[in-house]
């Protein structure tokens, strides 16, 4: 029910992009379906349900993904925003970090920084899947990732 009332708030450039993006898989399918209409003899109305049942999906699964489509919303970049993780690649200006168990690609804030492997870094911002990262102090594992220890 939830995905059901956010769907209210959808503006009609989400329908559009999440139409155009998917055109392009139904007009592959659409041809090759054709072809194999063409070597198998295959009726008419076949395709033509095929075609209808791909349509369905992606009716189906819009409630699901349209956040994805809705490029104006900060959605999980703001999340992302000031989560603290550890260097895995160095960074020069490019590498790899580790963030809440995940591997991002990142680069440094500074063009001319170098931050080592292992160095705690902070999320400034995220620009699609690369995250904008500063050092962050100590060279320590960040608290999500330090083994928990029990007192007996």
């Amino acid at each position: 029910m939830g995905a059901v009332r956010k769907l209210r708030d959808i503006s009609g450039k989400i329908y559009l992009r999440y139409f155009l993006l998917n055109l392009p898989g139904g007009l592959v399918l659409a041809g090759i379906l054709f072809m194999v209409r063409l070597r198998l003899e295959l009726p008419g109305w076949f395709i033509a349900l095929l075609l209808f049942v791909w349509v369905i999906k992606d009716v189906i699964l819009f409630p699901f993904v349209w956040q994805s489509y809705d490029w104006e919303r900060p959605g999980i970049s703001s999340i992302m925003t000031g989560a603290v993780g550890i260097v895995k690649k160095q960074l020069a200006p490019r590498g790899l970090v580790q963030i809440r168990g995940e591997l991002w690609k990142a680069i440094s804030v500074g063009p001319e920084e170098v931050v080592e492997r292992g160095s705690m870094v902070r999320v400034i911002e995220r620009k699609g899947l690369v995250l904008r990262v500063a050092a962050h102090g100590a060279e320590t594992e960040p608290e999500s990732e330090l083994p928990t220890t029990t007192k007996s």
